[in-house]
């Protein structure tokens, strides 16, 4: 690092605002785009506040590893996620964080996913006959369908009992309303102070009253019945901390669920979404992906060990995360006063890691534009930095929920593929959401069932 502190370029704004406006309309693409090509480090003026874009791996791996306790979620965080689970493990800091991590990690491990295996494919099965039955008529929302798809099996992994499907669709609008609500709440706090209460708020707080009393009543009547589950929830019923012995209260066993939906079902939907969309333009991938998908699930019934031959959909998974990388950007809040590459980090200030930027960057990635699923034969998809693949986070508060995400990911693909040709009626994604998520909230698809037979290999 450079001996000489400097101040980080500041990316040039309008009169008071700075780069607001910009923030508003399409944060991922002023990441993409415009930050960056001032630097690794660069300040951006928001409305009076400032906030710095740090894009170099090198830089990534001291804020999340090397020095990630002087590198807190911050206020854009706690505005956002901490309004909707503020007791979870990914808003806690420090001693808190790390007995309630120490508490849960064992059970996110692969011999427990496999337990709940088959209880996620029997579901995904269920849910691609009632996408059959209901994809009759040819043109279908595939957003709608893929996120009460989604939202089903990641509910019944958590919850093997006592929720119907219809309790499932409910819980997943109320989680998109306080979701994408708080997420534009956060940008308009810059204009209006969140001590103003707006419409806005109502609406989200009655979503969050909901998500509360329907998993505190599921909680109580776990707790009261003595049956752990062979599920999630029964996890985190079991998970205690060897040391002390402490378990998770109720209001902690709350937050984790709605931290546990939050890392495994937004990004989970998404990325299916823009999987179709890139796989529309890559014929030849889709083939390779339903060739594989036929033989792997033609055993029937998917357990840990047929899971793990589905190399291929889970590079489409991949690679489709590292393309459209739904989790966009990482926010951090620095402490203390830190230099990063020689130029000064004020304490208490806002950092935006660009997740999108990076995935694109042609100094860690070869042809970053091109959709390659077979870069990620290696083990890190080819990256030439460990920290210029993001889509999860990195360090010691990488999400819990990676591994199930990718599993229940990889495992729906390959489920939705082999069964269905899915042809998106346009060329383009349209209405993308940039608020808290970036993902399609439309996708108009023509579906049909999959002949018997594809062309010779």
């Amino acid at each position: 690092m450079s001996t000489t502190i400097q101040e980080a370029p500041l990316v040039p704004g309008l009169p008071l605002v700075g780069s607001l406006p910009q923030m508003i309309a399409n944060f991922p693409k002023m990441l993409l785009e415009t930050a960056p090509s001032f630097g690794d480090v660069v300040r951006l003026n928001i409305a009076g506040t400032t906030m710095m874009v740090v894009s170099h791996p090198e830089m990534l791996e001291y804020i999340l590893r090397d020095n990630h306790h002087n590198y807190v979620h911050g206020e854009m965080a706690a505005g956002q996620i901490g309004r909707v689970t503020p007791r979870g493990l990914f808003m806690l800091e420090g001693q808190e964080w790390l007995l309630e991590r120490r508490m849960m990690q064992p059970y996110f491990h692969r011999k427990y996913l496999g337990r709940i295996m088959e209880l996620l494919d029997e579901t995904i099965v269920e849910q691609m006959d009632k996408l059959e039955r209901e994809s009759s008529e040819g043109v279908i929302d595939l957003a709608n369908a893929v996120k009460r798809i989604t939202i089903s099996v990641f509910l019944r992994a958590i919850f093997s009992m006592g929720m119907d499907e219809a309790q499932m669709n409910k819980i997943g609008e109320a989680f998109d309303i306080a979701m994408r609500g708080t997420a534009r709440r956060n940008k308009i706090g810059y204009i209006v102070p969140r001590s103003v209460r707006l419409p806005l708020d109502r609406k989200i707080d009655d979503a969050l009253k909901y998500l509360g009393e329907v998993v505190t009543g599921i909680i109580r009547d776990r707790r009261e019945s003595g049956q752990q589950g062979d599920d999630m929830m029964g996890m985190l019923l079991a998970a205690h901390d060897d040391e002390t012995g402490a378990r998770l209260s109720d209001e902690s066993l709350l937050d984790e669920v709605k931290t546990l939906i939050l890392g495994g079902y937004d990004t989970t939907s998404g990325s299916l979404l823009w999987a179709t969309h890139l796989l529309s333009h890559h014929p030849a991938v889709t083939e390779r992906l339903v060739r594989e998908s036929r033989e792997v699930l033609s055993t029937g019934r998917v357990g840990y060990e047929n899971y793990n031959d589905l190399h291929y959909a889970r590079w489409v998974f991949n690679e489709t995360m590292r393309q459209k990388p739904v989790a966009w950007a990482i926010p951090r809040e620095s402490i203390a006063e830190d230099v990063l590459g020689g130029y000064r980090i004020p304490a208490k200030t806002t950092i935006m890691i660009p997740v999108v930027h990076i995935h694109h960057d042609a100094r860690w990635w070869d042809q970053p534009e091109k959709f390659m699923p077979e870069r990620w034969e290696d083990k890190f998809g080819g990256a030439k930095h460990r920290f210029a693949y993001l889509p999860f986070g990195m360090g010691p508060r990488v999400c819990l929920g990676e591994q199930f995400a990718v599993t229940e990911g990889t495992l729906l693909l390959a489920r939705l593929f082999e069964r269905f040709e899915i042809e998106p009626l346009s060329p383009t994604a349209q209405q993308v959401d940039y608020n808290f998520t970036m993902a399609p909230q439309s996708m108009p698809v023509r579906i049909r069932r999959r002949e018997a037979s594809l062309t010779p290999a």
